[in-house]
């Protein structure tokens, strides 16, 4: 009896020291797996252990269809794991797939978890907090903002909205649903002004809005990481594109102008460029920092950039796509870089990189974070 006790008594000490993450599992965005990786490194550096905890609901569908009768939920964090998925695409995917893989499990070991509403997807003691964010969690358009990205199943002290996105603008469906969600977190950040206003106006509530987690380390702290992608030649004077909605013609057409004046063009998302597009993430930073210009249209690309004092334009994106740019909306106000936008109308010449008045902003930023954090994990300062 008295040694379950002495055992009972370490546990307790010992999940104090413990965080639990949640966000979305996605083996083929850069921006994905570098907010992953950015907060776990960033709570082990304040003396945190951290479990990534992966929902899964797929794997409930006999329970869920059986006992429950609840509708089953197409799971994609769980589908990527699927040897049927993985078999099923072309070689040159196939082989994306692996290096985003074996960076995830590297650096950022996933642990799957089931989750149904009624029932725990862990005992509530073994984390001191639970983390969701900071991808697009409540993005319902992109078929998130699910049940568990709001942490029902734990006390509501240990719930922490972490730089959470809605990626949009406004919110038109579920509205009730995220509403009543939304009002029983204890701890709010969101990593854009929007989304500041949707809680807001869905609650009442004020969210903190913070910078997103990538911000928080150094460029000395992403280069321990980078690695030059093989088969690339990156001694040359390159310009790196990165488009999540395609390119239009006037990206192409300066793309052209470009390679005219004798730079090398690397496409990332281009799989005529095979050596470029099965980059990994740790090739993606090294990509980024060794490039002569950025052309693009992800928050990421721009966020690594402005962290290596790169040079970058920002298009707006295709296909509709201009609706999630509020994350680079607030990126490029907060730290002074609207003149980075093609189409801002102001003075900027392309290769200029001076963005000393915007690190002096990050200081502030950072320390924002810091003190968010130490309020939300309930540390004394």
């Amino acid at each position: 009896m008295e040694n379950n006790v002495v055992r009972k008594n370490e546990n307790n000490k010992s999940n104090k020291k413990k965080i639990a993450i949640l966000t979305i599992y996605d083996l083929g965005n850069y921006g994905n797996r570098l907010q992953n990786y950015a907060t776990v490194h960033l709570l082990q550096n304040m003396g945190y252990s951290v479990d990534n905890l992966i929902v899964n609901y797929s794997s409930l569908k006999t329970i869920l269809e059986k006992k429950i009768k609840k509708k089953v939920i197409f799971d994609w964090n769980l589908f990527q794991e699927n040897p049927n998925y993985v078999s099923s695409l072309p070689p040159i995917e196939k082989k994306r797939y692996d290096s985003f893989k074996e960076f995830s499990y590297k650096y950022i070991p996933p642990q799957f978890v089931r989750y149904i509403s009624r029932f725990p997807v862990s005992k509530a003691g073994r984390y001191r907090r639970y983390f969701v964010g900071s991808d697009q969690v409540w993005n319902p358009t992109i078929k998130q903002a699910m049940d568990w990205s709001f942490l029902p199943f734990v006390p509501k002290r240990k719930r922490i909205s972490w730089c959470a996105s809605f990626g949009i603008d406004e919110i038109t469906t579920q509205r009730e649903r995220i509403a009543k969600n939304l009002k029983r977190l204890k701890h709010i950040s969101v990593r854009e002004s929007a989304a500041a206003g949707i809680v807001n106006e869905l609650t009442g509530k004020n969210a903190e809005v913070l910078i997103d987690p990538t911000l928080m380390l150094s460029a000395k702290d992403w280069l321990e990481i980078a690695e030059k992608p093989e088969k690339v030649d990156c001694e040359k004077k390159y310009i790196l594109t990165y488009f999540l909605g395609g390119r239009s013609d006037r990206v192409n057409a300066d793309i052209e102008k470009y390679r005219n004046q004798g730079y090398e063009i690397y496409n990332l998302m281009d799989e005529t460029q095979p050596d470029v597009f099965v980059s990994d993430p740790a090739n993606f930073i090294y990509l980024i920092s060794n490039a002569s210009l950025i052309l693009t249209d992800s928050f990421h690309a721009c966020v690594f950039s402005f962290i290596f004092e790169k040079p970058f334009l920002v298009y707006s994106r295709e296909n509709g796509g201009d609706k999630m740019m509020s994350r680079i909306d607030t990126l490029l106000e907060k730290m002074e870089l609207k003149r980075k936008y093609v189409d801002s109308g102001l003075s900027n010449d392309v290769f200029e990189h001076d963005y000393s008045k915007g690190k002096k902003v990050l200081c502030g930023e950072q320390e924002k974070v810091k003190l968010f954090l130490n309020k939300a994990l309930g540390v004394k300062i």
